[in-house]
């Protein structure tokens, strides 16, 4: 009789535990028809759901998971139970490297164009590694060591910051999100996907996890990482502006307000400047100020870096990216450097002598450099983007320049005429509500391009955009 032979090929087991890093308050849905997760190089986003645990992680969903609760009831209704995402890889060791890298990219790629809904606190994660049989003790890892807690009296609801969160979209069609998951796969300590993670960091409603001068640094940081500016260069500041201007050439006092945001960022890192401030160029002393007495910088920021990253992406994908009908983020910034030079034209155009009986009988030039103030200003003024909002009685005039420029269009209609000398008498009586009411049932005015519009049109647009300025007073 023939002996059995002994197999010595080694049966392999299946790990005991798989990590799993789950964000509980992001409910993550991908783009793409009939596809649930999303996948930057050799991480997985999967839905937290029954199914994902099956046959993805391949363990049973953890009943501790319950602890994570949603904003109870109006009527005080228990909270319901919420379930968010999954982030998960084959690659175990990768994964446990660089997950802190994964998060803030997805974060980026979440962002449509103006849209900055989600704060950083709803991709908050925690790492957990997952058990053939759970334990009802939650145990979870923290910088300290694991905290274990009895999940049946446990429950988690989510900061203010994410009050009416929905879940987030992540669409993958577009050439320049493509770019950044290329970089990522490729590296994922590319400068781009670090210049990511630190506009992430900036991303936090909570003033006590990130302060606004902790978010001027990881700005700077950002922009420092978009254009590889090396930490032993000189002058880092000064080229940092170079490099920033150089994006915007147009945009008088970019260059300056950069070096001021690095003066605060040196600020943070290394301790006030102040006592050393004697003894810095006068110019570097008037930056640090010009940017300290702007309000707004920070939601400019976050614009202006998200559209240098986008560009510094686009400049070295293989094909050239389709022109954006829209850019949001440029937009901002244009606004925020130029809306008071865009005033002071538009301002000079309707204060001369007569100016809505004068303005109708410009000779062509004139007309053609009228059109041109008119439509800058439409498209690219913003109030609340000025140094300081001019004098009340020097808008009201200029309003009520334009206002009599269209009662002498041949092309407007009485009742345009008569809504438009209504919200003048109005503004002329101080009537803040009954100006910011009018505002409101006349966005129809809102008209662009001069080539296929009457003057009438481009006119009532002028009256709505100065009378929006009554919206920002307090």
């Amino acid at each position: 009789m023939e002996a059995s032979t002994v197999s010595t090929t080694e049966i392999t087991k299946p790990p005991t535990t798989k990590p799993v890093y789950i964000l509980p308050r992001l409910r993550l849905s991908s783009g793409k028809y009939g596809q649930k997760e999303v996948r930057l190089g050799k991480a997985e986003f999967w839905p937290d759901d029954d199914a994902s645990w099956s046959n993805i992680v391949g363990k049973p969903r953890p009943p501790w998971l319950d602890i994570f609760r949603d904003f109870p009831g109006v009527l005080g209704n228990k909270p319901n139970i919420v379930r968010g995402t999954l982030l998960l890889s084959a690659d175990h060791e990768w994964l446990r490297e660089h997950a802190p890298k994964a998060v803030p990219l997805l974060f980026v790629l979440s962002l449509d164009a103006g849209r900055w809904e989600t704060p950083a606190e709803a991709f908050h994660y925690m790492q957990y590694d997952a058990k053939a049989e759970p334990s009802d003790l939650v145990s979870l890892a923290t910088k300290y060591g694991p905290v274990m807690e009895d999940a049946t009296s446990l429950q988690l609801f989510p900061p203010l910051g994410l009050r009416c969160q929905r879940s987030v979209q992540v669409r993958m069609d577009e050439p320049f999100k493509g770019e950044l998951v290329r970089r990522f796969e490729q590296n994922p300590n590319d400068r781009i996907v670090v210049a990511c993670r630190h506009l992430f960091r900036t991303q936090f409603s909570d003033p006590f996890i990130a302060p606004f001068d902790q978010d001027e640094a990881a700005y700077c940081s950002c922009l420092e990482a978009v254009f590889g500016i090396e930490s032993s260069q000189r002058e880092i500041g000064k080229e940092l502006g170079k490099r920033v201007a150089a994006a915007y050439p147009d945009l008088d006092g970019l260059h300056e307000w950069i070096q001021g945001l690095y003066i605060r960022r040196c600020d943070f890192d290394h301790g006030d400047s102040g006592s050393n401030r004697q003894y810095m160029p006068q110019h570097k002393v008037l930056s640090y100020e010009n940017f300290k007495k702007r309000k707004g910088y920070w939601t400019v920021l976050r614009g202006l870096c998200l559209d240098l990253i986008r560009r510094e992406a686009e400049r070295t994908m293989t094909s050239p990216p389709s022109l954006r009908f829209c850019n949001e983020e440029a937009a901002l910034v244009r606004a925020y450097f130029r809306s008071d030079k865009l005033w002071t034209c538009l301002n000079k155009q309707f204060s001369i002598p007569n100016a809505g009986k004068v303005i109708h009988g410009l000779r062509e030039g004139e007309k053609t450099k009228f059109h041109e103030v008119v439509e800058e200003f439409i498209q690219g003024h913003r109030w609340e983007c000025m140094t300081e909002l001019p004098q009340l009685s020097r808008v009201v005039n200029v309003l009520k320049s334009a206002v009599v420029t269209l009662l002498n269009c041949p092309d407007s209609e009485q009742g345009e005429k008569d809504d438009a000398l209504a919200v003048s008498r109005a503004a002329k009586a101080g009537e803040v509500e009954s100006v910011r009411l009018w505002v409101d049932h006349h966005e129809e005015w809102e008209t662009y391009g001069w080539a296929e519009r009457l003057m009438s049109d481009h006119i009532k647009s002028v009256i709505l955009h100065i009378a929006r300025y009554f919206k920002k007073l307090k």
